[in-house]
């Protein structure tokens, strides 16, 4: 259930950046908070669970993007399987590393983009661009990553329904 809480909140960031990022004209400066969610998602969840939130999240991301549907569910799970194995092998313990860890994640999640453009669009031209904003547009989501993190983890520490009733214990 806390992964259904989890998911929902990255969906209204996804609902609260769009429009913003539109207005400001900042959108290929935009960091990419779904993201920022499936790492936290790769951190705190089982396999399973973490999955299938990767892939709803995904799909709320393919509509606010415009993209061709299943493009982001397949990238960001697979970001998620990724991301998940790191954190398996390595020990995130401070800031710095959970950031570099987002920028890795990040990398890895315009390749997959620029790969399955390549391959299923046919009118795909933007090929140079992609690679020429995989590093700025990594760095500018790493930073947001704690805060991210942050704003999930106290969502989730707050308790349960179950744990806090009253009567009938």
């Amino acid at each position: 259930m806390r992964t259904v809480l989890v998911v929902f909140l990255g969906f209204v960031m996804l609902a609260l950046e769009s429009p913003l990022l539109y207005q400001l004209r900042l959108n290929f400066y935009a960091p990419d908070l779904a993201l920022c969610v499936i790492v936290y998602l790769a951190m705190t969840r089982p396999l399973l669970y973490g999955a299938l939130g990767a892939f709803l999240l995904g799909f709320f991301k393919d509509g606010f993007a415009g993209s061709p549907m299943g493009m982001y569910m397949q990238i960001l799970t697979t970001a998620y399987y990724l991301t998940h194995y790191a954190v398996e092998r390595v020990t995130i313990r401070t800031w710095l590393q959970l950031m570099l860890l987002t920028f890795c994640a990040s990398a890895v999640s315009s390749t997959l983009f620029f790969l399955l453009s390549v391959v299923f669009d046919r009118n795909f031209a933007h090929s140079q661009l992609v690679f020429k904003m995989l590093i700025p547009h990594a760095l500018v989501t790493a930073p947001f990553a704690p805060i991210v993190f942050y704003l999930l983890q106290r969502f989730d520490k707050l308790p349960a329904t179950n744990e806090t009733r009253v009567f009938f214990e």
